[in-house]
């Protein structure tokens, strides 16, 4: 680390992902000391997982303090259904536990503030903080999320298809294409991309769709407001 860092106020990431723990210690220049990974021990349980990520953010803290660094915040993100305002995991595969307050629990254990959020909105969310003026990312079968700096929105079907999903994401993204392109409101934007994704499952080529599903399933589209990520 270039010796000009030190004394920076600074955050620590910790991303809980199916495979392994990725953590860094991050300031406004963005990566301050590498990524460090450690196997994520969701085999074992929730209670291993809290357990390893403690241990990992009171590492990360202790190196901070050993390089004069101010850690101001823990941002901690994981995959699944996540309740940013209540800081709650409502489900997730890597935790095996439903409703569980996680951000209260690693402030209890850590003594830091904890922001809690979904992997994939903070993802989104760093784009736009970093200059893009709107982000739209996959949710798989649960549709699609569009993010701006400030919120965005979430667009999902009436239900799950099953069939074959290879063509899905390019379905949707030629829908997004026309749709910006004609100049279209943008809730009927993600309508139509939700839409023609789902209609692209029941096809064998991934080139295909089916427009009866694409009809059948249009209206029936849901797209709500969502708020961008924000410290608590």
């Amino acid at each position: 680390m270039p010796e000009g860092h030190r004394g920076y106020d600074c955050v620590l990431a910790l991303d809980v992902g199916g495979t392994a723990l990725k953590a860094a210690l991050v300031g406004r220049d963005l990566a301050l000391v590498p990524e460090r990974r450690r196997t994520t021990p969701r085999a074992e349980g929730a209670d291993a997982v809290v357990d390893a990520m403690t241990e990992t953010l009171c590492g990360f803290a202790r190196r901070a303090a050993s390089l004069d660094l101010t850690v101001r915040r823990a941002g901690v993100v994981v995959p699944g259904v996540v309740d940013e305002q209540r800081r709650t995991v409502l489900h997730s595969a890597n935790l095996r536990r439903h409703d569980l307050p996680l951000a209260d629990l690693l402030e209890a254990r850590t003594r830091l503030p904890v922001t809690l959020g979904h992997d994939v909105r903070a993802a989104g969310a760093a784009e736009c903080a970093l200059g893009a003026r709107a982000v739209v990312v996959s949710s798989g079968p649960d549709g699609l999320q569009a993010l701006t700096p400030d919120g965005g929105r979430r667009a999902a079907p009436p239900e799950r298809l099953v069939g074959n999903p290879t063509g899905a994401g390019d379905a949707g993204v030629a829908a997004l294409a026309t749709g910006l392109a004609d100049g279209r409101r943008r809730p009927d934007i993600l309508r139509e991309a939700v839409a023609l994704s789902a209609a692209a499952v029941p096809c064998s080529v991934a080139s295909d769709f089916d427009a009866a599903t694409c009809r059948r399933t249009r209206p029936d589209v849901s797209v709500e407001a969502i708020h961008a990520p924000h410290p608590h």
